[in-house]
C-alpha cells in the first residue's frame, strides 16, 4: 500500500533494493519473508519507520483493536483505489462528498441486485 501511495512501481523498488521485481511481488504477497536489513532499507526508501510495517500497517492490531479495516487496505492496494482516494480528498465541499458516497452505495446496491 505504501509503495502505491508513493506512486512507485515494483520495478523501482526492486532497482533501489537490488532485487528483481518478482522478489518484490513475493514480499508484497507474503509468500517470501524479508530480512531485517532489507526491511530497514525498504522503510528508508519509503520514508517510514520500520514500525510502519508492524504497528501502522493496515489490519495490524494495536491494544487488541484493528487500526484499519481490511476493506480499506484492500481498496488502497489497487491503483484505482489509490487514485479514487486521492481524488476524493481533493473534494472540499462536504455535501458533494456525501453525494458521491450515496451514489456509490446506490451503484453497489444495484450491482448486487443485478449480479448475484
Amino acid at each position: 500500500m505504501r509503495r502505491m501511495m508513493l506512486g512507485m512501481s515494483q520495478s523501482a523498488v526492486a532497482n533501489a533494493l537490488d532485487l528483481t521485481f518478482q522478489q518484490v511481488q513475493k514480499y508484497e504477497k507474503g509468500s517470501n519473508r524479508i530480512s531485517a536489513g532489507r526491511l530497514l532499507r525498504l522503510a528508508n526508501l519509503m520514508n517510514v519507520s520500520v514500525l510502519y510495517f508492524f504497528e501502522e500497517a493496515p489490519g495490524a492490531a494495536v491494544n487488541g483493536q484493528t487500526r484499519t479495516p481490511a476493506y480499506v487496505s484492500d481498496l488502497l492496494t489497487t491503483k484505482t483505489g489509490v487514485a479514487m482516494a486521492q481524488a476524493f480528498r481533493r473534494i472540499r465541499r462536504p455535501q458533494l462528498r456525501r453525494s458521491i458516497v450515496v451514489l456509490l452505495q446506490a451503484m453497489a446496491d444495484d450491482a448486487s441486485l443485478n449480479h448475484p
